[in-house]
């Protein structure tokens, strides 16, 4: 299951599979593996007749060009050349007009549009199905024809008001049971206590279940660029399309010193910085991307590294990891600073990076005029993050903004 996963494997097994090792590959062969294993998994399951879809969602969070250029490769490839499988590609609304269709290669597009399914708002008798099914969660209220508290009729006359979306019914329902229970209105939350509180829950559902949230480097990346964008740094992240080790680079301008380094002099030098971002069980991948970082810093002395893992995925003191033991020390000697992310850190990251998908697609909302919910936007996140994230200054978000620091040392 690793080795489908992608992840490198360890000699034995490496030998025992009879397949690649994977720290050896570049990022080039690596894709061409990725794309000749969906190949023969779509032999095997036409051999047994059986069909795979193939789901894409959460498509709001895809930022970049590149991001979606990729996503028509992968699509173009599933409908092309790989057997037995069902690309689902879901859009919200007019994204797929203002944002993906244009930017998607032609063929891709116009496969996706000749089979298009649009999702409307719920009928009246879909919503009436859906408090009925909440309704008969309630203990001793398993059989909820009635939908008693509510009166059928006058809920059938809110409904053919329009399609409402599920969470819409849900809130009008809400509503309603507070006026039937003569329970005064939730006083307004603002974006902030809002974020707030959904930032705290999903930190404490982490917390609470763990394993559900195995180490992720692509959330930690998320969490990563979102805190050096808009956190006390301000810096703009960029992905590095070119070194699979390194996942954001940025750019900082140091005040200059004396050769003594007590006093500022006018102008400022730009130093590079990289992060680098690793969650890989095999001592050799681990120790590859040590090396890339150890190759930058001796490239550029000026320049500064971070290395950051999730503190599960282990990392043995010698004699078992003699060799990448010595790397991460030559990646300090040389200057380059180290985050173990702790479960409580991590849980953080992962929280931060989960909401601001969240917050994409548009799941948080408040209510806005007339009580009618509105999805938060992203720049109500982004003060989320200077007021709220930057001000509580854990420690590894501060290691962060160290190594991002305006003044020189």
């Amino acid at each position: 299951m690793q080795w489908l996963t992608g992840s490198a494997l360890d000699d034995a097994d490496t030998v025992l599979l009879q397949v690649l090792d994977r720290t050896r590959l570049s990022t080039a062969s690596l894709e061409a593996e990725a794309r000749d294993i969906l190949t023969s998994l779509g032999f095997l399951l036409t051999r047994y007749h059986q069909p795979l879809v193939v789901c894409f969602d959460r498509l709001e969070n895809l930022e970049t060009d590149e991001h979606i250029h990729a996503l028509g490769k992968m699509v173009e490839f599933l409908v092309d050349k790989a057997q037995a499988m069902l690309p689902v590609v879901c859009f919200r609304g007019m994204q797929w007009e203002e944002k993906f269709r244009h930017k998607l290669n032609q063929h891709v597009s116009s496969r996706l549009e000749t089979n298009k399914f649009e999702l409307r708002g719920c009928t009246p008798a879909q919503a009436l199905a859906i408090m009925r099914g909440r309704l008969v969660a309630v203990p001793g209220n398993e059989s909820a024809q009635t939908l008693f508290p509510f009166d059928s009729e006058e809920l059938l006359k809110t409904f053919h008001l329009g399609l409402y979306s599920p969470r819409r019914v849900i809130t009008l329902a809400n509503q309603r049971l507070r006026q039937i229970l003569d329970e005064e209105p939730l006083p307004p939350v603002s974006p902030l206590q809002k974020l707030q509180e959904a930032f705290a829950s999903q930190y404490q559902a982490i917390m609470r279940d763990c394993e559900r949230y195995q180490p992720d480097r692509g959330r930690l990346r998320r969490a990563l660029e979102l805190y050096i964008r808009y956190g006390p740094a301000k810096c703009v992240p960029a992905e590095s399309g070119q070194e699979r080790y390194i996942d954001v680079t940025t750019t900082v301008h140091l005040a200059r010193t004396t050769p003594a380094g007590t006093a500022p002099v006018p102008g400022t030098a730009p130093v590079p910085v990289i992060f680098l971002i690793d969650v890989e069980q095999h001592h050799a991948a681990v120790g590859a991307c040590l090396a890339c970082g150890i190759a930058f810093l001796e490239e550029e002395p000026s320049g500064r590294a971070m290395y950051i893992r999730d503190a599960r995925c282990r990392f043995p003191p010698p004699p078992t990891w003699e060799v990448t033991n010595k790397k991460l020390q030559l990646f300090k000697g040389c200057g380059g600073r180290v985050v173990f992310l702790d479960g409580e850190q991590a849980a953080r990251w992962y929280a931060l990076a989960m909401l601001s998908y969240a917050v994409r697609e548009q799941d948080i909302t408040v209510a806005g005029s007339n009580n009618t919910p509105r999805p938060i936007t992203f720049a109500e996140f982004t003060t989320f993050i200077e007021q709220d994230i930057s001000t509580q200054k854990t420690r590894t978000f501060q290691e962060v903004e160290a190594a991002l620091t305006t003044m020189g040392s």
